[in-house]
């Protein structure tokens, strides 16, 4: 269950892409929490305690007994008992705001997002949750078509290493006298899944690219089609 604490949600949803949280798929794996007393701090524990996921707005507002906002002092003692409860229980954490100008992954399980960001990434985190039983904060962040910048930054360093080495034209000429390039090579194949073996990735680009340019064309090929269809979408 993805637990999202939103003050604010109610009255900003038709702002976002959201129309499909009415699908049975999605409403049995997320609750949206948007109106919180301060005499229900405790009970939330439970909550976030058979949560996989909880996401909150950074500046929430709690409600006293009459309806009305508490006061700043005791609003962020409340939002601070969240935290601990989230800490303890050793959560994935996600705080957005609309201020929150910079994306900024802070560990494996906090990250610190655009309000806007969350709610348009939201379906894409949602699906991969549904298909991996995991979090994954990379979906929040790039996009269902995450996988595709997690490419390029590979491409990015093997293009490092080619540069450094720009009087070889063949990559058999690296299999020999540079180790380096082959080890990108290979964590660019453990991304896109192209082939289920090392050695069967290595003989095959060799085989079909082994002139430099034909690579650089190729993880081209590659990287843009993740980008643009979240897989590799023409046959090897």
């Amino acid at each position: 269950m993805i637990l999202i604490l939103d003050d604010t949600f109610e009255e900003r949803k038709a702002d976002y892409p959201l129309s499909y949280l009415i699908d049975t798929k999605y409403r049995n794996i997320i609750e949206i929490v948007t109106h919180i007393k301060g005499n229900e701090i405790n009970s939330l524990e439970k909550r976030v305690k058979i949560s996989t996921c909880v996401a909150c707005h950074r500046t929430i507002k709690f409600y006293g007994n009459s309806g009305n906002f508490l006061a700043r002092e005791q609003n962020n003692r409340f939002f601070e008992k969240i935290e601990y409860f989230i800490n303890i229980h050793k959560k994935p954490y996600i705080s957005f705001s609309g201020s929150n100008n910079q994306t900024k992954e802070l560990s494996a399980s906090n990250l610190i997002i655009n309000k806007r960001q969350f709610y348009y990434n939201l379906q894409g985190f949602l699906d991969y949750y549904l298909d991996n039983n995991e979090v994954e904060f990379k979906t929040l962040i790039y996009g269902k078509n995450w996988l595709g910048y997690d490419l390029a930054i590979i491409q990015s360093n093997i293009y490092y290493i080619l540069n450094n080495h720009s009087n070889w034209r063949f990559l058999s000429e690296f299999q020999q006298k540079d180790t380096k390039l082959f080890s990108e090579l290979q964590r660019f194949n453990q991304v896109a899944s192209l082939f289920a073996t090392a050695e069967e990735w290595e003989q095959y680009i060799i085989k079909e690219f082994n002139e430099i340019c034909d690579l650089r064309s190729f993880l081209e090929r590659i990287v843009k089609s993740y980008l643009k269809y979240g897989k590799y979408i023409y046959n090897l």
